[in-house]
C-alpha cells in the first residue's frame, strides 16, 4: 500500500500518457450522440485493458475481469482463445494490426501439436502445472478451431500479411485437419465427440447448427488461404467440403412442414427445437432462400427475441425459456452485436439500429466501458453468473459498429475499401478518424441534408479504391452524384426494406469529396428508452418495413400497456395514417403514436403485433 501511495503521481502520469497515445493511434468514431461516442471510446479502452503479459506464458488478451465467487475461478482473468479470436476482429476494425498479429501468435503457441486443435483456456498459473493433461479445461471446446481459421482469413484480407500465412501454414493445415476429422462421412458436417463440447455446454448435443455453419465458413476460409499460399489441390478439396456442408445444413437444420430452424440434435437423434438464436447463422452464410430468410429475420426481430437491452438467446415463447438461465433466455452482448450486424447486411436498418443501440446502456451498468458478459432476459440487470467485464462483449460492440453501422470493410488483397454507412434518421453527421490501411490512413467526414449526402475523404497514404454506398431514405429517387465537383454516374440499389446509392472512386493522396443527391423517401426511428436497473422491456420492436410506391407499411410489436411511438422523417407530404395517430413536427419529422389498449395501469409488458400504413403524396403523383 505504501508503494502505491508513493508512486501514485507517477502511475497517473504514465496512464495518462498511455491513453493519449491509444486515442491518437486507433480508430475514433464521432456521432451527434455523446452517449454513443462515450460508449465506443470506453469500449476501445476496455479492449486495451485486456492485454496481459504473463512472464512465463507470454502476452495475450484475457477473457475479462471479475471477482471469484464460492468455489469458482476468478472470472475471467485466464487466457481464452475464443475471446482472443473475437478480440482480433475488433483489433482489426480499430486498426491495431500488430496487436492482432501478436494475439494470433500467442494462440498458435499453445495449439495441440498432435491434433491441431486450438485450446480453450489457460490459467495464469498453467506454467507451474501439467495444465494440458491433468486438468480438463485446455482442449475441451471443438468450436474454437473453426473460429481460428475464419479469423486468420479475415486477418489476411484486412492486412495483406501473407508472410504470416506462409510462416504458420503448418498450424493452419493441422487446424483444418482437426476440423475435417470431426465431419461425418454421411453428410459432411461435424459431430461433437462425447468427451468434447461446442457452443452449447449445457445440453451437449451431438451436432449443432452453429458448429455446422462454422465448418462451412472455416472450410471456405481454408480454401482461400490455401489458394493464396499456392496449395491448389488442398484449396479445391476444401471448397468441395464447404459445398457439401452447405447442402447438408440446408436440409438437416430446417423443418419444411413448420418452417422453422433446428438448433441441433441430441445423442438419440432427436431434433432440438428450442428456438435459439442460432437461426441467425443460416442468414449470415446465405444458406436459405429469401422466403426462409424472411421467416427467420421476422421472428428474431420480434419482441419474442428482442428486449430493450438486447437479443435473448432463446425466444421467450420457447418451452425452454428461462430469463435467468446462463444460456436459455438471457441476453448476450456478443450475440446481440452479431444479430444487429446481420440485420444491416440484410438491409433492415430500422431494426438493426434499434438492436445495436440497445447495447449502449450496458456501458454504464457497471464500470464505464466494461460490458457485462450476459444480462437477464426479463429485466435490465446482470444475470447471476455474469462476469462484470467480458472481453468479447466490448470487442463485439466495436466490430458491429465498424462493419454494421458504418458498413466499413478493408480488403488489402484488392486495395479496396467499402464504406456503406447506415445513418439513423436522427443523425445528420458522422466522422470516422484513422481508418487504418496497410498503405495509409483515411478519415471520413459525412454530412447529410434533406436531399443529399456529402462525404469528405482525407487520404494520408497511397491511392486506394473506394466504394461509397450509403443508405439513403427508403424509397428515395437518386438524382445525381459528383466527385470533386465533376458529375459522375451513381447506381441506385433498392432492397425490400432500404435503399442505397453507390459510386466507385479512386481516392488519391489528399482530399476527395463525394456528393450524392436524391429526392424524397422516408426514414424511421424508434426513440431509445432510458433504462434503469430492474426495468422491463417496453420499447417498440420494428419487425418489417415495406414501400409499395404509395404506402409505407410498418410492422411492429408494441407494448399495449403504454403509448408506443415511432418517429418518421420525410420531405414528402403525408396524406393519411392508419393504425396510429399522426403528429406533425418540424423539419420533416412526424410522430406516429399508438395509445395503450387499456386504461388500467400495469407493470407487465403486453406485446402485440400492429401494422401502420402511411399514405404519401409524392409517390402517388410520380413527382
Amino acid at each position: 500500500m505504501h508503494h502505491l501511495v508513493v508512486t501514485a503521481r507517477e502511475s497517473k502520469s504514465e496512464a495518462h500518457t498511455h491513453y493519449v497515445a491509444l486515442e491518437s493511434s486507433t480508430l475514433q468514431i464521432v456521432t451527434p450522440d455523446d452517449t454513443v461516442n462515450q460508449a465506443l471510446a470506453w469500449a476501445g479502452i476496455a479492449l486495451d485493458q485486456t492485454w496481459v503479459c504473463n512472464p512465463y506464458l507470454g502476452c495475450g488478451s484475457v477473457a475479462g475481469y471479475g471477482p471469484s465467487r464460492d468455489a469458482r475461478r476468478p472470472q475471467y482473468e485466464w487466457f481464452f482463445a475464443g475471446d482472443g479470436l473475437t478480440t482480433i476482429s475488433a483489433m482489426l476494425a480499430a486498426g491495431q494490426y500488430d496487436r492482432a498479429r501478436e494475439t494470433l501468435l500467442f494462440i498458435i503457441k499453445y495449439q495441440d501439436p498432435k491434433t491441431g486443435m486450438i485450446w480453450h483456456d489457460i490459467s495464469q498459473s498453467a506454467s507451474f502445472l501439467d495444465w494440458a493433461n491433468k486438468y480438463p479445461y485446455m482442449f475441451v471446446h471443438v468450436d474454437i478451431t473453426f473460429q481460428y481459421l475464419n479469423t486468420v482469413a479475415r486477418y489476411l484480407s484486412e492486412t495483406g500479411d501473407m508472410q504470416f500465412v506462409t510462416d504458420n501454414w503448418s498450424s493452419l493445415q493441422s487446424a483444418y485437419g482437426y476440423c475435417k476429422s470431426l465431419t461425418s462421412e454421411y453428410d459432411g458436417i461435424p459431430r461433437i465427440p462425447a468427451t468434447k463440447e461446442a457452443g452449447n455446454e449445457q445440453d451437449r448435443p451431438t451436432d449443432e447448427l452453429d458448429l455446422s455453419v462454422s465448418w462451412l465458413s472455416a472450410s471456405q476460409s481454408f480454401a482461400q488461404l490455401a489458394d493464396l499460399a499456392g496449395h491448389a489441390t488442398e484449396a479445391e478439396k476444401a471448397r468441395r467440403a464447404s459445398e457439401r456442408a452447405r447442402e447438408s445444413i440446408a436440409s438437416r437444420y430446417w423443418l419444411k412442414d413448420s418452417n422453422r430452424w433446428i438448433d441441433g440434435y441430441t445423442e438419440t437423434g432427436k431434433p432440438v427445437l428450442s428456438r435459439g438464436i442460432s437461426g441467425i447463422s443460416l442468414i449470415e452464410n446465405h444458406i436459405l432462400n429469401q422466403a426462409q430468410n424472411n421467416i427467420v429475420l421476422n421472428q428474431i426481430a420480434s419482441s419474442d427475441f428482442q428486449t430493450d437491452w438486447g437479443t435473448r438467446s432463446i425466444a421467450s415463447s420457447s418451452p425452454d425459456f428461462d430469463p435467468n438461465s446462463y444460456a436459455k433466455g438471457s441476453v448476450w452482448a456478443i450475440s446481440t452485436a452479431d444479430v444487429a450486424s446481420t440485420f444491416w447486411t440484410e438491409h433492415r436498418p430500422s431494426t438493426a439500429f434499434s438492436i445495436w443501440s440497445s447495447l449502449i446502456p450496458w456501458s454504464s451498468l457497471d464500470s464505464l466501458g466494461h460490458l457485462h458478459e450476459v444480462l437477464a432476459g426479463d429485466v435490465f440487470h446482470q444475470q447471476s453468473e455474469s462476469v462484470s467485464e467480458q472481453t468479447w462483449s466490448s470487442a463485439a460492440l466495436l466490430s458491429s459498429t465498424v462493419h454494421g453501422l458504418l458498413g466499413l470493410d478493408v480488403d488489402e488483397q484488392s486495395n479496396r475499401v467499402t464504406f456503406s454507412p447506415h445513418l439513423p434518421a436522427e443523425w445528420d453527421s458522422l466522422r470516422v478518424d484513422r481508418v487504418r490501411l496497410p498503405r495509409g490512413v483515411l478519415t471520413f467526414s459525412l454530412a447529410r441534408s434533406i436531399d443529399s449526402l456529402e462525404l469528405t475523404v482525407e487520404n494520408g497514404g497511397s491511392p486506394t479504391a473506394l466504394r461509397f454506398a450509403p443508405e439513403i431514405p427508403f424509397g428515395a429517387r437518386l438524382t445525381g452524384a459528383a466527385i470533386n465537383g465533376k458529375q459522375v454516374r451513381a447506381k441506385q440499389e433498392d432492397h425490400e426494406q432500404d435503399s442505397h446509392a453507390a459510386i466507385d472512386v479512386e481516392i488519391a493522396h489528399g482530399v476527395t469529396r463525394c456528393l450524392i443527391r436524391y429526392k424524397g423517401g422516408v426514414s424511421l426511428s424508434v426513440p431509445r428508452r432510458v433504462l434503469l436497473p430492474g426495468g422491463q422491456s417496453h420499447g417498440v420492436k420494428i419487425t418489417g418495413v415495406k414501400y409499395n410506391g404509395v404506402n409505407l407499411l410498418v410492422d411492429a410489436d408494441i407494448d399495449s400497456s403504454r403509448e408506443a411511438t415511432i418517429l418518421l422523417k420525410t420531405s414528402e407530404k403525408i396524406l393519411s395514417v392508419k393504425g396510429a395517430a399522426l403528429h406533425r413536427l418540424s423539419n420533416g419529422w412526424a410522430e406516429l403514436s399508438i395509445a395503450p389498449a387499456t386504461n388500467a395501469e400495469t407493470t407487465q409488458a403486453l406485446y402485440r403485433p400492429v401494422q401502420i400504413v402511411v399514405e404519401l403524396f409524392a409517390h402517388r403523383r410520380g413527382r
